[in-house]
């Protein structure tokens, strides 16, 4: 087998996590993802692109109702099937922070 290299940080958590199982202990959290955890502005993106969605389609909607002119009417299909495509991955999110935040999980 070839040899891996690794750092000294992740030497050092390796030794830790090899004597933790030998001493028959279960680890007090999961590993880490390396994936990152969308914050600051990265993770506002998402909810006021939403937010932006949901204003345009109420605008859009308005004109549909009030001109009638099919251009409308399709630019609010649009901008609604926007709306509701960033209302669930909001709510898959939010699903997913409140499952990792459960103590049982």
């Amino acid at each position: 087998m070839d040899d891996v290299l690794l750092s000294p940080r992740e030497q050092r958590i390796l030794a830790e996590m090899e004597e933790m199982l030998r001493r028959g202990e279960t680890p007090d959290r999961r590993p880490r993802s390396p994936r990152p955890r969308p914050g600051g502005v990265r993770g506002l993106l998402l909810p006021a692109g939403v937010a932006v969605a949901f204003t345009a389609s109420a605008v859009l909607m308005g004109l549909a109702t009030t001109t009638g002119r099919p251009a409308f009417v399709w630019a609010f299909a649009g901008a609604w099937t926007t709306t509701l495509a960033g209302l669930t991955a909001l709510v898959v999110r939010w699903c997913r922070r409140w499952a990792a935040s459960r103590p049982d999980a």
